[in-house]
């Protein structure tokens, strides 16, 4: 969750622009931190595609969903058939 906040730190402060750098990042104050943390909380819904790389390199493309409380999916692209469901109790692969 710490690096995920920081994300929205990034996006928060330089506006959703390419400039994020980790100094930026660093630099954020405890009004973004807070203003990040308020937003994650009252996420319900969230739609975001991933790049998932694995330890020897390889990537994996998809779709991430969520749909709070408890429920999220990951969907990725061909030619891969694997998905991964949460729905508040279990999470299925």
């Amino acid at each position: 969750m710490k690096y995920f906040t920081l994300l929205i730190i990034a996006i928060f402060t330089l506006g959703g622009g390419s400039d994020v750098s980790a100094q930026n990042v660093k630099n954020a104050g405890a009004a973004d931190i807070e203003r990040a943390e308020k937003y994650l909380q009252d996420l319900k819904t969230a739609q975001a595609r991933f790049v998932q790389t694995t330890h020897n390199g390889a990537q994996f493309v998809g779709t991430f969903y969520l749909n709070r409380p408890g429920k999220l999916r990951f969907n990725y692209d061909p030619p891969m058939k694997d998905f991964v469901v949460a729905d508040g109790r279990f999470i299925y692969f």
